[in-house]
């Protein structure tokens, strides 16, 4: 199988991306925030307002991200619509910083970047950038595996109106209303209302959801606005992480490990009031305070998860738990952008925040809950400070050298609350298992360096070194549960150490008529990074453990060739090599979940009124357990689409027809080792289509 795949990769590479380029900040009436600079420290893909029009049906963004290089996805229904997840070199979301206009996603416990709370969120994008690689130039999490940054809709630019309409198998549906309003005296306006759902491929597995989207500015000149933005969410879901045994399979192939019911039900609010201004022709000013506000819960049958993660035997409780959650997150940031020197361009701000949320088990609706004692009754608190201060500079000291500069400095604060008991400090066990009192407090100095030579206009080499750390998620130091154990009156945590990682990263690029090429190859160097262990807890989290050491190095490809008007030929290809040693005295094992091979090939053509292409998506096979048993990896992953886009009426209104896995595949997207030894497996949809239509106007 790698033969097959290292020769597609290679034909392939007469093929290309349009996508990887080095972007600096331009004027400010053509951006919506200055807050997160690119370091220039790894390849960049930009995803522009028309683009994201032509991509997007109201499908998670992960299913975006997935088609260029070193990334993949996965989704627990089997479908587009619902929880999917993507990862960045191996790497999943807690360690790929989300900003939405320099605003923190990743909620700041477990550091996860969920968009399923908000559906068709792309639909209120003016420009996404996604940046692989460890980077220290935004605020929030730590970078490890890359940077996606949200730009929301430009009030003033933006000013294309549509209706969307979608329906497809599985009883998937997505409506969607987008208005636009643009320049009216100074004033702005942008409305967004969707509703979407699926059954979802697994049985059981549904999803549905609605959002609405409402940003108002006002322009006072050229060079100053504030606006407002609002962003409402909410969705309920039937549960499809745990996966199914093949024999379960054999007999329903959209057979569900989850059970009918385990469901969720969340609802998120995200509100942001932003000011910019032109201070002088040289220099920006960018200030924001946001609220973000979250609540909802998610069941889970003991049983079940005992029957097929623990033990046989243990299926005896009858229990069956609601984790209810609710969160408020409030801060705010200053950005100032300069560049009075020709030669110099430089970034300063400050982004602060507070974060609060409650876990308790909701008794609340008995239909929700089973079989429960006083020991399963919990309610407790987390909260964190998160302050972060950043500073970057891009010099040029010739017209073909660039170098840039990154330092961050990074305060976390994390405090378990009990009974009203604020705990500052809690018990780790140390190499020997000796009890060892510390506070969950971190400071961190984060940076890296940057070159850029442009050799001419169309030939470009980039290098750069980084460094980033990063502090254990709430989960983690919880052994999986959603309540603290004590010991001597304080909790005892499973970690604190905090992960380093050193990331060397040198590429090169080709921008010509008819060719646009990206090459980029990376060295990962990790500390006590925090690996999977292939297991989950039993608050359905997956689980992880500090690795003594551990390395990712590999290529990326990108290609976008044109051979003929209108024909393209788009690949993006990656290749690595992760390996991680969990202690001095054992060996080096590869990483779980983490792919050698990823390949997104894309043909189409366009002409005039339509456009006709087909896709090849390859995640090659992977490891499920840390201890690398042979018998425990899913197999490769691959999918063959077709799609075609008509537009009649002067482009008013456009026809997408999408036709995916025609090979009837059967494909995983996720799996684990259950209690008997054998594997379960989370399948994705076989064959399936869908058709949407839109109207601009």
């Amino acid at each position: 199988m790698k033969n097959i795949i290292l020769i597609i990769a290679i034909l392939s590479m007469a093929m290309p991306l349009k996508a990887t380029e080095q972007d600096s900040i331009v004027p400010l009436d053509e951006v919506t925030v200055i807050a997160n600079p690119l370091d220039r420290s790894s390849t960049t893909t930009s995803f522009t307002t028309a683009r994201l029009t032509t991509v997007n049906i109201g499908q998670e963004p992960s299913h975006i991200f997935k088609h260029l290089p070193g990334i993949y996805a996965m989704s627990d229904n089997g479908t587009e619509y619902g929880y999917a997840y993507f990862k960045i070199r191996g790497l999943d979301q807690t360690r790929i910083n989300v900003t939405l206009d320099g605003m923190p996603w990743n909620e700041a416990e477990d550091f996860g970047s969920y968009f399923s709370n908000s559906p068709d969120l792309i639909s209120s994008m003016h420009h996404i950038t996604v940046q692989r690689g460890t980077s220290s130039s935004a605020s929030g999490t730590s970078a490890a595996a890359g940077t996606i940054s949200f730009e929301s809709v430009n009030l003033y630019t933006d000013t294309v109106s549509h209706a969307d309409l979608l329906y497809g198998l599985d009883n998937t549906y997505k409506a969607s209303v987008v208005y636009n309003m643009g320049n009216r005296k100074g004033w702005g306006f942008h409305l967004k209302a969707t509703q979407s759902g699926t059954d979802g491929y697994l049985d059981h597995s549904q999803n549905h959801s609605h959002a609405a989207t409402v940003k108002v500015g006002y322009r006072f000149n050229r060079g100053t606005t504030i606006d407002l933005l609002s962003m409402n969410g909410y969705h309920t879901n039937g549960l499809g992480w745990l996966g199914s045994y093949r024999s379960e399979q054999d007999l329903n192939p959209r057979a569900n490990g989850n059970l009918k019911c385990e469901t969720d039900n969340f609802y998120q609010s995200v509100n942001k009031l932003q000011f910019k201004s032109r201070l002088t022709n040289s220099t920006l000013l960018s200030a924001s305070a946001y609220f973000q506000f979250q609540t909802g819960s998610y069941r889970m049958d003991l049983d079940n998860y005992m029957w097929r993660m623990v033990d046989v035997a243990s299926d005896t409780t009858g229990k069956m738990y609601n984790y209810g959650l609710t969160h408020f997150l409030y801060g705010g940031n200053v950005f100032i952008y300069d560049n009075t020197l020709s030669f110099l361009e430089l970034t300063a701000g400050v982004n602060a925040y507070g974060f609060q949320r409650r876990h308790f088990m909701d008794t609340s609706n008995h239909d929700y809950v089973r079989n429960l004692d006083e020991s399963d009754l919990y309610d407790n608190r987390g909260e964190k400070v998160d302050v972060t201060a950043l500073l970057s500079a891009n010099f040029h000291p010739t017209s073909k050298l660039s170098c840039g500069f990154n330092l961050q400095y990074r305060f976390a604060d994390f405090q378990y609350i009990e009974d009203d008991v604020k705990y500052k400090s809690a018990y780790v066990a140390d190499a020997d298992g000796t009890l060892v009192e510390q506070r969950s407090l971190w400071n961190f100095l984060n940076g890296g360096i940057s070159f850029r030579y442009d050799f001419n206009n169309s030939h470009h080499l980039r290098a750069c070194l980084s460094v980033t750390n990063r502090e254990p998620t709430r989960s983690t130091m919880m052994f999986g549960y959603e309540s603290a154990t004590f010991v001597n009156g304080k909790p005892l945590y499973a970690t604190l150490r905090p992960e380093i990682v050193h990331d060397v990263e040198v590429g090169y690029s080709v921008n010509i008529e008819q060719l646009h090429a990206d090459v980029n190859l990376y060295f990962m160097k990790f500390k006590d990074e925090l690996v999977l262990t292939g297991t989950y807890g039993e608050n359905s989290l997956p689980e992880h453990i500090n690795a003594d050491n551990s390395f990712r190095t590999g290529i990326e490809l990108s290609l976008d060739y044109e051979p003929l008007p209108g024909f393209h030929l788009v690949n993006n290809t990656s290749y690595s090599k992760n390996l991680m040693r969990v202690s001095e005295d054992s060996p080096y094992r590869c990483h779980v979940l983490t792919p050698e091979w990823t390949l997104d090939q894309d043909i189409h053509y366009d002409y005039r009124f339509f456009t006709i292409g087909a896709q090849f998506n390859l995640r090659s096979q992977m490891f499920t357990d840390i201890d690398n048993t042979p018998d425990y990896q899913l197999p490769v992953n691959m999918s063959l689409d077709a799609y075609a886009r008509v537009r009649f009426f002067k482009d008013h209104l456009h026809l997408n027809i999408r036709l995916n896995n025609l090979t009837n595949r059967l494909n995983y997207s996720n799996g684990c080792t259950g209690a008997t030894g054998e594997m379960l497996y989370v399948q994705q949809s076989r064959f399936n289509m869908h058709c949407s239509l839109q109207y601009f106007f």
